[in-house]
């Protein structure tokens, strides 16, 4: 091809014919541009196939963990208002502690305690933000939740952290003091009456922080927003 367009070069200089060498020369240039652009317009299409297989692989893992997000936090949060159910009942119905009514309260006083807690898998996305190709997730509302979830799910947690530490002030009533124990069976027990006082206190602590965390008044409603995001995640990374 290039020897061709030599050929016609040559014989237009041969026979001096100025005018029509320089319309075959701007004619060359056009051709030349034309095919750096044409090179160029394949070479985009490649980069934008890769980038859509990209995006779609890093979509399809965030799909997959987004579904177990989802199973595991609802698992989490019935726990949550169950535990919320029974502290409730507590408060409301049950207490003041007494001596006769502590033997019934100390068997099922724990149940509202026992520590769980939400655990998403956030590879999948930690990877992406990590190798800075977020750019590549085409939907814009799914890529700016992409970008949230780490500081949603923190925000979160913050009302988990607090029930762990009831649990740890619970945990350590239960290791220290003797009126827990089960050795005299049903027999009424005499406890004290700080210790009374002290074990209210705590279960309405834990029902309010409880009500928190599942959402239960507008003050807060972080188990919402983030089930919200959730399910939203899983409907715009749908294969």
């Amino acid at each position: 091809m290039m020897r061709f367009f030599r050929n016609i070069r040559q014989r237009l200089l041969s026979k001096n014919n100025i005018k029509k060498y320089l319309l075959y020369a701007v004619g060359e240039i056009f051709l030349v541009m034309i095919g750096i652009l044409l090179a160029l317009q394949v070479n985009n299409l490649n980069e934008e196939r890769k980038n859509r297989a990209l995006e779609s692989a890093y979509l399809s893992d965030i799909h997959q963990d987004f579904l177990k997000n989802k199973n595991q936090f609802e698992e989490r949060l019935q726990t949550f208002r169950n535990q919320y159910q029974l502290a409730d009942s507590l408060c409301r119905q049950v207490f003041p502690i007494t001596d006769k009514n502590w033997n019934g309260i100390k068997k099922i006083y724990g149940r509202a305690f026992l520590p769980v807690t939400f655990n998403p898998n956030r590879s999948s996305i930690n990877v992406l933000v990590s190798s800075g190709r977020s750019d590549i997730i085409q939907n814009d509302s799914l890529k700016k939740m992409i970008l949230a979830w780490n500081d949603k799910y923190e925000d979160y947690k913050e009302g988990e952290d607090a029930l762990l530490k009831l649990w740890d002030t619970w945990n350590d009533i239960l290791i220290n003091e003797p009126y827990f124990d089960d050795y005299r069976g049903d027999a009424i027990q005499s406890i004290p009456y700080n210790l009374k006082v002290k074990l209210e206190r705590l279960m309405r602590r834990r029902r309010a922080e409880l009500g928190l965390t599942t959402s239960r008044w507008k003050l807060n409603q972080e188990s919402n927003e983030i089930l919200t995001m959730i399910n939203s995640i899983i409907s715009l990374t749908e294969p």
